[in-house]
């Protein structure tokens, strides 16, 4: 059994890919400067910390004892951000 922080570490990756395709589409799609938006720490802020969510979605899929193996963490890290809209549209019901 492979240690759980290479689930994590794969987790990271997939986010990071993920932000390195949205960026790359913005500047294939859109021409000139880079927009301010970018060049802001907010934003760095905020995009870093979706890569690592990434890592910590990959965590809690381990823990409920899901056979995960790098291409699955790799995916679980790049939908990161649409697993984390998912909970937010619809909070799970408390009987």
């Amino acid at each position: 059994m492979k240690p759980i922080l290479i689930d994590i570490l794969f987790g990271v990756l997939g986010g990071v890919l993920a932000e390195l395709f949205k960026h790359h589409r913005f500047v294939q799609e859109t021409p000139g400067p880079m927009p301010d938006k970018f060049k802001g720490l907010y934003y760095w802020i905020v995009t870093i910390a979706m890569m690592f969510a990434g890592g910590v979605l990959t965590l809690a899929h381990k823990l409920t004892g899901a056979g995960l193996n790098p291409i699955i963490d790799l995916n679980i890290g790049a939908s990161a951000p649409l697993m984390i809209g998912a909970f937010i549209a619809r909070p799970p019901k408390v009987d």
